[in-house]
């Protein structure tokens, strides 16, 4: 009994939020409706459908969406299509998650997909812009307070763990500073 409870509870509520979301998307006629009206998890860059895509940093695959309408069910998710979760382990004992969203393709240079658990370098090819035209890009650093709410949804799923993180502005964060490393050269 209880079981069927949290499922119908669990189903209303991906149902209202998706109906909430789809009326915005129409509202704004948009955008990647990553988030809320309120709160966008990260920044949204513009470019061309099949523009090559660069991990921010050195890290490791946590997540492959590959889904092109999934969903991540929290008040903070939202609707971001195909997406990659990298996360970055620092030699400070700091990490931070990066999330690459509204993907056309997850691929190296040479096509071939990317797995969790691969290995990433900085600079290097994970996926390409999809046909809305955007990347939407979210930086989840592990010191930040964990989000109790999207900790519930995928408690059970170790590769939503970055999901616990609230995400802060990708323009205002500095992965060296984070990392305690020196400046890379431009």
């Amino acid at each position: 009994m209880r079981q069927t409870y949290c499922v119908v509870v669990l189903l209303a509520f991906a149902l209202s939020f998706f109906l909430v979301n789809l009326a915005r998307a129409e509202e704004k006629g948009r955008g990647c409706d990553c988030g809320t009206v309120d709160f966008h998890t990260g920044i949204d860059l513009n470019a061309p459908a099949g523009t090559p895509i660069q991990a921010e940093d050195d890290g490791v695959v946590v997540k492959v969406e590959g889904n092109e309408q999934a969903a991540v069910y929290s008040s903070t998710g939202g609707f971001c299509g195909r997406y990659i979760v990298l996360r970055h382990d620092y030699k400070n004992g700091r990490s931070v998650f990066t999330r690459y969203a509204q993907l056309g393709a997850i691929a190296d240079k040479q096509g071939r997909g990317i797995k969790e658990g691969q290995k990433i370098k900085a600079g290097e090819r994970i996926g390409t812009i999809g046909k809305a035209g955007l990347l939407h890009f979210e930086v989840r650093p592990v010191a930040s307070k964990p989000n109790a709410e999207t900790s519930l949804f995928h408690k059970d799923d170790p590769t939503m763990a970055w999901t616990k993180y609230q995400p802060v502005n990708p323009n205002d964060f500095d992965f060296d500073r984070y990392a305690g490393r020196q400046p890379k050269k431009q």
